[in-house]
């Protein structure tokens, strides 16, 4: 996991520092205070906020790197610090290592830019999946051992589209009457 998150942050561009701080926000705002493993520096005044926010930066670091033991409940906050297209890739990673396949929460149903989101999303994904399965058939209209260069883009995309429609599967399900939702999706998987 570590290694994954590392490169999400050089990938996001993001400075280490400002990671870092994403880091601690997340981590003080989800881990009650009796709970936490992990002690970093809160500033009390403005003249020791530098100083804070580097020896955070370097703890944060040093856990991913291995110098200090990671304890488990940190590891949301290095999570969610990631911006979001590298915290989706990540988690798409760390999910494909035990089978499992990532798919957002559906919004809820008073979010209407949510709500209006997953469709569009699908069909994003379907249009990038498309244009890398394109490259495939251009040659000699299948797809052979010779497209091999082709594949880890396409498969990507095909999952992306998968886990879109997940998405949009359950945001759907959640707008069914409780009493409809069981026999609908029944029938529809069936």
């Amino acid at each position: 996991m570590s290694a994954l998150i590392m490169q999400a942050v050089v990938t996001s561009r993001m400075q280490w520092q400002e990671y870092a701080h994403a880091v601690v926000e997340h981590y003080h705002s989800s881990v009650d205070v009796a709970d936490r493993v992990v002690d970093f520096h809160v500033a009390s005044t403005a003249a020791q906020h530098e100083k804070a926010a580097r020896l955070n930066t370097q703890t944060v670091r040093r856990l991913l790197s291995g110098e200090i033991r990671m304890p488990v409940d940190i590891e949301e906050a290095l999570l969610m610090a990631l911006p979001q297209e590298q915290r989706a890739d990540v988690l798409t990673d760390l999910l494909a290592r035990m089978g499992l396949m990532y798919a957002r929460r559906p919004p809820h149903a008073t979010d209407v830019v949510g709500q209006v989101g997953t469709p569009c999303e699908l069909m994003r994904c379907a249009a990038d999946a498309v244009q890398a399965i394109v490259p495939m058939l251009e040659d000699n209209h299948r797809i052979g051992p010779e497209d091999q260069q082709h594949f880890a883009d396409a498969l990507h995309a095909i999952n992306d589209v998968q886990s879109a429609c997940i998405t949009l599967t359950a945001q759907i399900a959640d707008a069914m009457p409780h009493t409809e939702r069981a026999r609908v999706l029944k029938a529809v998987q069936g």
